[in-house]
């Protein structure tokens, strides 16, 4: 079987067994889903959902996260748990492992 197969199949059984399911964490963008999922680790939905807007009308590009000062971020999302590790996730500069984030092409983020 195909992995594409595997993927629908699985999907479908999915599906079967939580007609109903839908995300819960508020977001408009790609960018904003994958912030909301990264400050839900060991968190509720319904605390990630007070934080974000703030969050999200600050920081709209992933560029905007990689400027912002660390101790701010953190400070923003302390309330979410982890917020170092979680922080990490979003600014290079609190990861010494992670490469800054680049256009393709150029030096400049």
């Amino acid at each position: 079987m195909k992995i594409k197969d595997n993927v629908v199949t699985g999907l479908n059984l999915l599906e079967k067994e939580y007609p109903d399911a839908r995300i819960t964490l508020d977001f408009k963008t790609p960018l904003q889903l994958l912030t909301a999922t990264i400050l839900a680790a060991q968190c509720t939905d319904e605390r990630v959902n007070r934080v974000t807007p703030a969050l999200f009308k600050k920081y709209r590009t992933a560029q905007d996260f990689s400027r912002a000062q660390p101790e701010e971020l953190e400070d923003e999302i302390r309330s979410t748990g982890f917020f170092r590790n979680k922080g990490q996730e979003h600014h290079p500069g609190l990861s010494k492992d992670r490469p800054r984030l680049q256009r393709p092409g150029s030096a400049d983020p």
